[in-house]
């Protein structure tokens, strides 16, 4: 019989409760559970027309159909495990039996095997969880998802407008600090998405780089000059907070890494990108977005984030693994604006 903490239940729960520190996505595409593995799903597109004049007593205009277009998503499986191998079940083993008698050894070591398993389950859950945050930061930053390797093969592209996915060439570059022009170019994409989504922006993620770039910029040293508080404005904290106060929206550094298939390190959020959008959850129900989640057999038909254990004999072995059913969801990709302010052309 598995002790307590080699049960499925005990390894979903320590999975469930792993806490997704400085995911910054999941505040704007947050999990949405789903029926099935296959979703669909509505994009809700620009609908301003005006209603006509119509002469007294005459019949009204008969209006055109809703614009919008309909998808079919099919949701991604999100698996990884990890061995414990003969070696390890003994040593995890033996303080869960509690006929052993020796009340303070065994409660000691299955403390220890417990704050192993957790440890274990946790690389797991992080391994998930930081999937899915790359799921969200390239259909946000890049507006599709590419993937490709021996076994799965997929490219999803999630509608976001040409004219709001924009790529900086030479002298516009903002790491052209002597002719780029920052502010201009945020109000001149602010602008283009309140009248692509007639929605205002609230907020900008900026990457790793751009902070470097606004301290250095002529225009908005120029802009500074004389101000009392040149020195604090023109700090790399300070400057996200200037440029937001000026502008009207709230501006937050995404800077968090990841370790890539091949183990270079790389960022959610690119560095030299930003990606700007209306409010994700808006005061009239309308939502950006979401990560759908769906059911898993493996989580007893339950959507979300699950984990299970499986035992193997001869050789002896127990393999405890982590998953989820997940895919991005954008509803209204007219809300969004990427740029990469640095093209590396």
């Amino acid at each position: 019989m598995l002790p307590e903490f080699l049960t499925q239940k005990f390894i979903t729960g320590v999975i469930r409760e792993f806490p997704v520190e400085g995911f910054l996505g999941n505040e704007i595409l947050p999990l949405e559970g789903v029926a099935s593995m296959e979703v669909v799903y509505d994009v809700i597109k620009k609908d301003a027309k005006l209603a006509p004049f119509i002469a007294m007593n005459a019949e009204s205009t008969l209006a055109d159909k809703a614009n919008f277009k309909r998808i079919t998503q099919e949701l991604a499986a999100v698996r990884i495990k990890e061995l414990l191998n003969e070696e390890e079940i003994l040593s995890l083993r033996e303080p869960g039996q509690p006929e052993l008698g020796i009340d303070g050894l065994a409660a000691t070591r299955a403390a220890v095997a417990e704050r192993y398993l957790r440890t274990t389950a946790e690389r797991m859950s992080a391994r998930v969880n930081s999937r899915v945050e790359w799921m969200r930061w390239e259909a946000l930053a890049k507006g599709k998802i590419d993937y490709k390797t021996k076994d799965v093969n997929f490219s999803v592209d999630f509608g976001i407008p040409s004219g709001q996915k924009i790529t900086l060439h030479t002298t516009d570059r903002w790491s052209e600090t002597s002719t780029a022009d920052p502010l201009g170019d945020i109000a001149e994409w602010m602008e283009i998405i309140r009248k692509a989504a007639r929605r205002p922006v609230t907020r900008m993620y900026v990457g790793g780089n751009i902070q470097s770039y606004l301290v250095q910029n002529e225009k908005i040293r120029q802009l500074l000059s004389g101000s009392e508080l040149v020195a604090q404005m023109l700090s790399p904290a300070g400057v996200l907070d200037f440029l937001g106060m000026l502008m009207g929206i709230k501006i937050m550094r995404y800077d968090i890494s990841y370790q890539s298939d091949a183990g270079s390190d790389a960022t959610f959020l690119p560095d030299d990108y930003i990606v700007m959008m209306c409010e994700p959850k808006q005061p009239d129900g309308e939502v950006l977005g979401d990560v759908m989640t769906g059911p898993a057999k493996a989580n007893n038909y339950q959507t979300g984030l699950y984990g299970w254990v499986k035992e193997e004999e001869d050789p002896w072995a127990t393999y405890i693994g982590a998953g989820i059913h997940a895919f991005p969801r954008i509803y209204h990709p007219n809300w969004i604006l990427s740029a990469n302010v640095k093209d590396a052309t």
